[in-house]
């Protein structure tokens, strides 16, 4: 096998053999024109212009590949992944509310990319889903801002994205919540004449953060797009009718809608057909079948009078005894 040994210029690159993995784990090898965030992430810091720094790494690459017991070890990964995977984007039962979940989402427009296919994502529970779900066509067609999360990064992304290649078929996926906060980079695409298309997943709330908000013992509160009751006087009333069809088509998108997987193909190839910027709203459950595929290292509060805020507590520190240092 081989293991890479990186110093922070260039010059100090270099390779060694090692016999066996113990404890076989993820090592990045970090690339950044700054030193002090080359070596985020316990990561073997390269401190260079990114595409000099990976064209010197594919010369001292060349003709190296993994060892076959690495090989078969990546294969029975696979394999043992696939009955979850197929769980999770082809569950046997429809959602309780009749919705799509993101998860079939995720599979039917992977299904649908080919090698051409770009498809930017950036945050809420989006990243984390496609993921663990996605199974890639080419090197490229996989664009996520995961670093800071940026909520409406997904659209003006995908306008990036279209400008540095006129030739790939470029997908914004994203949220209601984060196409609320920058939803009229719309308007920007098409006044540049982009062909972009975005996906809308509309759970009628921040989902990402209403999950993680309950599972820290914390009461339902603000994460919905709901009017406010004047019973309670919390924001728990209806939930809020927004015509996102409505508004991406004010600002000159071509909308489709899709309720199930068939109107959703139907949708992606109409979309593809189109040569302006295009929008599929697809109304998906705010329920999930990967509750047991994620965890997020956010700790609850660790004295607090509240019991489910103590109960989420102690169900973290048991958590915490899981985790593998970036496996």
């Amino acid at each position: 096998d081989l293991v890479l040994v990186v110093g922070t210029r260039l010059s100090d690159f270099t390779t060694a053999s090692k016999t066996q993995f113990q404890n076989p784990k993820v090592q990045f090898v970090s690339i950044n024109v700054h030193a002090a965030d080359a070596v985020k992430h316990g990561a073997c810091p390269l401190k260079g212009d990114a595409r000099a720094t990976l064209r010197a790494l594919g010369t001292k690459l060349r003709g190296w590949r993994v060892s076959v017991t690495w090989s078969r070890a990546i294969a029975r990964a696979r394999a043992d992944w696939e009955k979850p995977w197929r769980a999770m984007t082809s569950p046997a039962r429809r959602s309780p509310d009749g919705r799509l979940y993101q998860s079939e989402v995720i599979r039917v427009l992977n299904e649908f990319c080919d090698e051409n296919c770009v498809v930017v994502h950036a945050s809420g529970g989006i990243p984390g889903d496609i993921h663990k779900l996605w199974r890639g066509n080419a090197p490229r067609d996989y664009h996520s801002e995961y670093g800071y999360s940026c909520m409406g990064y997904e659209i003006a992304g995908a306008v990036g994205v279209k400008l540095a290649d006129p030739r790939s078929d470029v997908y914004a996926f994203l949220g209601d919540g984060s196409y609320l906060i920058l939803n009229h980079e719309i308007v920007t695409a098409v006044q540049e004449g982009l062909k972009i298309t975005i996906v809308l997943n509309d759970n009628s709330a921040f989902g990402c953060i209403h999950n993680l908000q309950r599972a820290s013992g914390g009461r339902s509160f603000g994460n919905e797009f709901r009017k406010r009751s004047s019973r309670s006087g919390r924001l728990d009333g209806d939930y809020l009718q927004i015509d996102y069809a409505a508004n991406a088509r004010s600002l000159g998108a071509t909308v489709f809608s899709a309720t199930d997987v068939p109107s959703l193909r139907n949708a992606l190839a109409a979309a593809r057909s189109e040569r302006g910027t295009c929008l599929i709203y697809v109304p998906v459950s705010p329920g999930s079948v990967m509750q047991d595929f994620s965890w997020w290292d956010v700790p609850p509060a660790a004295t607090s009078g509240i019991p489910s805020v103590r109960s989420a507590r102690a169900a973290y520190e048991n958590s915490r005894k899981k985790q593998r240092f970036y496996y």
